[in-house]
């Protein structure tokens, strides 16, 4: 598991390797606040803010947020 740097600065990764909901929920925030700086809101992807969170549930982001807004 890659420990990026938004999860370094909130929760620990447990015991089994897995982080916290608070832990992924604070990673993508973090990631979408990053791109939507750098490329605005209409140009960053649910998928992109995933992947820069490095989140590899997909589902997670749905979870997390119910739209983009």
């Amino acid at each position: 598991m890659v420990i990026t740097t938004a999860m370094a600065e909130t929760d620990a990764v447990s015991a089994t390797g897995r982080t916290s909901g608070a832990t992924t929920r604070k990673a993508l925030i973090l990631a979408g606040e990053r791109l939507f700086a750098l490329r605005g809101f209409e140009a960053v992807s649910i998928s992109e803010v995933n992947d820069a969170a490095e989140v590899r549930n997909r589902s997670a982001v749905y979870y997390h947020f119910k739209s983009r807004d």
